[in-house]
């Protein structure tokens, strides 16, 4: 089986989907997210990173038969959400779902409902069933 993550030098990095976040720091003028997990990196990237320290990097490597987490969090939204539910654009493997009431057009946050992507043979079942409860508990409020 071939290994997800792999670990390659910073001038092959283009075009690949970073792991993980990489952190950015400038004294005393900035400390944080530099560039996200799941970016795509560009030939302009390389020589930032270079900048920051980092001389290798991790990449994703998915086969086939494998889904980057937000596209499998972007089906799973697409599939369990109907009328008046909406959701966010994925990050990290989760969406925002929101729920829009019949009785006016703003977008209302009933309550952070996230859908984490399974890992570890973790089921997502009792995730789904969870929300499914959530989803039930906003019809009656209508």
């Amino acid at each position: 089986m071939q290994k997800s993550l792999t670990k390659i030098k910073v001038e092959k990095a283009v075009g690949t989907v970073l792991a993980h976040d990489i952190t950015r720091i400038i004294p005393g003028e900035f400390k944080g997210v530099g560039f996200r997990k799941g970016y795509v990196s560009k030939q302009e990237d390389i020589s930032e990173l270079q900048k920051i320290g980092k001389e290798h990097i991790y990449v994703l490597n998915l086969t086939k038969d494998q889904l980057h987490e937000d596209e499998a969090a972007l089906r799973i939204a697409r599939a369990i959400c109907g009328d008046n539910l909406t959701w966010t654009k994925p990050a990290e493997g989760k969406i925002k779902v929101f729920f829009q009431p019949f009785s006016n057009n703003h977008m209302t946050s009933i309550h952070h409902v996230l859908i984490p992507i399974c890992r570890n043979n973790y089921q997502i079942g009792s995730q789904l069933s969870c929300l499914n409860r959530h989803i039930q508990n906003l019809k009656v409020l209508i």
